[in-house]
C-alpha cells in the first residue's frame, strides 16, 4: 500500500504553491540572466563595431 500512496504524495508536494513561486523565481531570474546576457553580448558587439568604425575613419 505505501508503493501506492507514494506517488499521489509527490504530486500534491510539486503541486504546492511553495514550489510554484520556487519554480516560477527560478524561471524569472534565469529569464533575467538571460537578458542581462544578450544586452552585454550587444553592447560589446556595438563598441567593437564602433571601435572599427573609428580605426577606419582614423585612416581617412
Amino acid at each position: 500500500m505505501p508503493e501506492c500512496n507514494q506517488p499521489q504524495r509527490s504530486i500534491e508536494s510539486n503541486l504546492n504553491p511553495g514550489s510554484v513561486r520556487g519554480f516560477l523565481h527560478t524561471a524569472i531570474s534565469a529569464s533575467r540572466l538571460l537578458t542581462h546576457l544578450f544586452i552585454f553580448n550587444t553592447i560589446t558587439k556595438n563598441n567593437a563595431n564602433f571601435q572599427q568604425g573609428v580605426k577606419l575613419y582614423g585612416k581617412q
